[in-house]
């Protein structure tokens, strides 16, 4: 039991019309909350800043990016089934509950987030590499109307001075 500290133990006569003897204890349990905090709390919001934190990873290293999330989202995942198995079972949400379902909801969205971030960033490279080509191909084609006018320039005066 390591959720809850004893806090105060008493002990007293039990009922005294009674054939046997009888004794009463009563032991008062009080909740450890610095256990969840370690446990359930910190965990859980170290991984969702660990997942956010694959935002400062380089534009360009989607797979970096994509794994260090998605690894994130996994372990949130076991951790909210093994937090949820030692937990006992109500018929409510507890704030458990909520907070292991946003850090889930944050982190899915985050690699959603990744996922757009790239496909728009692999579309902006197709259209570069695109306007590439065609401005070599244009800068080719022109330097070699140029060249081509250079020599016919040549060949004109040279016809000229011959006559």
């Amino acid at each position: 039991m390591v959720e809850f500290v004893v806090s105060n133990v008493t002990m007293g006569f039990g009922r005294l019309n009674v054939t046997r003897s009888e004794i009463r204890i009563v032991i008062k349990l009080a909740r450890q909350y610095t256990y969840h905090l370690s446990q359930s709390f910190f965990q859980s919001f170290l991984l969702g800043f660990l997942a956010y934190l694959t935002f400062w990873i380089d534009i360009t290293d989607f797979t970096d990016r994509f794994m260090g999330s998605l690894t994130a989202l996994l372990v949130l995942a076991s951790l909210m089934s093994t937090l949820t198995e030692s937990l006992p079972k109500t018929s409510y949400f507890k704030v458990i509950d909520f907070w292991l379902l946003f850090f889930l909801l944050s982190t899915s969205l985050n690699i959603a987030v990744h996922i757009l971030v790239d496909r728009f960033y692999q579309k902006e490279l197709k259209e570069k590499n695109a306007k590439n080509v065609v401005q070599v191909s244009f800068s080719s084609v022109s330097s070699k109307t140029n060249f081509a006018l250079l020599i016919w320039s040549c060949q004109m005066s040279i016809l000229a001075m011959t006559f």
